[in-house]
């Protein structure tokens, strides 16, 4: 039995975004799951800081998502996508047409059209493609 943690990497999700900390800190709570690499945003700097303060090699930091699939594709277990959801639909489709393993952030699409686009490449008997709802809840 492997007992290794899932091999992550997130696009999106940077330490400026609204909750790529969230996501991050869920991955990591009981062990099952560790992120590794990341493309966590398109400014350099945050992109950078982010990969800093989680503790994410500069070698599997990337500036792009696409070079981020293309060097990560057989390294890791899951790409978790962060993006906003308007970009949701590009990079779905880019890693379901490489067969490719996805979580994504609700929501998965704007809409039916981007709907029917990701359905289009998506198989059932091939593909794992997951859909996180994280809730937080604040106590005043």
């Amino acid at each position: 039995m492997n007992n290794r943690p899932l091999q992550l990497a997130f696009i999106g999700g940077g330490n400026n975004s609204a909750v790529g900390y969230v996501h991050f800190s869920a991955a990591h709570l009981d062990n099952k799951f560790q992120v590794v690499a990341g493309a966590f945003s398109r400014d350099a700097k945050v992109n950078q800081h982010t990969a800093e303060q989680w503790n994410i090699s500069t070698e599997r930091t990337y500036n792009c998502w696409k070079q981020l699939i293309l060097a990560e594709q057989n390294a890791v277990d899951a790409f978790v996508v962060l993006t906003p959801t308007p970009h949701h639909t590009e990079v779905l489709t880019a890693l379901l047409e490489k067969d490719l393993a996805v979580i994504s952030e609700k929501s998965l699409t704007c809409g039916l059209a981007e709907a029917k686009e990701i359905e289009a490449c998506y198989d059932p008997k091939k593909h794992f493609l997951a859909v996180t709802f994280t809730t937080v809840v604040m106590l005043w």
